[in-house]
């Protein structure tokens, strides 16, 4: 064994090596007996399906997958983690190249620090072959919210597939990002600028219509004793996560839309349109473009 070769074990020894490994190490050396393939099989064995096993130990702690704040749970969609394949082939790999090169120390080495390779490219494997959402539609259907407390509208949401099959958003987990009010003309211009209730993360397919209303006694107070029209916007778009692919916080490309709120006065009725268009948009520190969907709305009389 070259001089290198008896400091990098002696150095094993004295941090602790498991006895398997000192025992597979020992067959393996120079005249302990058995081909050369014998001992690189052996010392496969002990150090780099030991590193497997510390993989797959890892592996078994399931991805965090907290709940959402609109009411829904969150569905286990049992994703596949293909790291362990990488490690296998990773560590059986290292083990072969660190034992013809290294010699039995090579062998331990090469098995321990190929699992971890290899499991870094099962990794980045398992996270290219992810179905990822690339927009964000709004519609086509669309409904108003005439009710005794609110105006406005509900429009169904989908998340495009870059599989093209809306069914495989649901191994991601999808939220909406919505603005502070902007831009209040007329009437509105009495209210100050406020935030909007933002959905938590839930899963991708499918998404629950997205509901936008306002007091029905705040739209008749602004047109009786503000000033009579008026508008407000706010600026949205979607992130997503993918805890089981690696995927922090992202934002959806193509899932910007504004949404303006419209009282219209007309004698004595009045008349709020909740209106959504697409458009490049900036929310909490993410910025994407216009979504693909055309603009919709819907008219709701709170007044004849």
């Amino acid at each position: 064994m070259r001089e290198g070769g008896r400091r990098m074990y002696a150095t094993l020894q004295q941090h602790g090596q498991p006895p398997a490994h000192r025992t597979a190490a020992r067959r393996a050396r120079p005249g302990a007996g058995g081909s050369r393939a014998e001992q690189v099989l052996a010392l496969q064995r002990a150090a780099g399906n030991r590193a497997v096993t510390a993989l797959l130990t890892d592996l078994r702690a399931p991805a965090s997958s907290p709940g959402t704040t609109d009411g829904r749970g969150l569905e286990d969609e049992g994703p596949t983690d293909d790291r362990t394949t990488g490690a296998l082939v990773g560590g059986g790999l290292g083990a072969l190249v660190g034992g013809v090169v290294g010699g039995p120390v090579g062998a331990l080495v090469g098995g321990l620090g190929g699992a971890l390779l290899g499991g870094t490219i099962g990794e980045l494997m398992d996270a290219a072959s992810q179905p990822l959402p690339v927009a964000l539609r709004n519609g086509p259907g669309h409904r108003p919210i005439d009710e005794p407390a609110t105006v406005g509208m509900s429009i169904d949401i989908a998340l495009t597939s870059s599989t093209g099959v809306d069914a495989d958003m649901a191994s991601v987990e999808d939220s909406e990002q919505v603005s502070a009010s902007l831009r209040h003309t007329g009437s509105y211009t009495s209210v100050p600028p406020g935030r909007s209730n933002n959905s938590g993360y839930m899963p991708g397919y499918p998404i629950p219509p997205d509901r936008h209303g306002e007091p029905r006694a705040r739209v008749i107070d602004l047109a009786d004793n503000h000033g009579g029209d008026g508008t407000m916007d706010r600026e949205q778009l979607d992130t997503y996560r993918v805890p089981s692919a690696g995927i922090g916080e992202t934002v959806v490309p193509a899932s910007g839309y504004l949404i303006r709120r419209i009282i219209t006065v007309s004698g004595t009725t009045v008349t709020f349109r909740l209106q959504k268009s697409p458009q490049a948009v900036t929310v909490n520190g993410f910025t994407t473009t216009a979504g693909p969907s055309p603009t919709q709305w819907e008219d709701v009389v709170v007044r004849p």
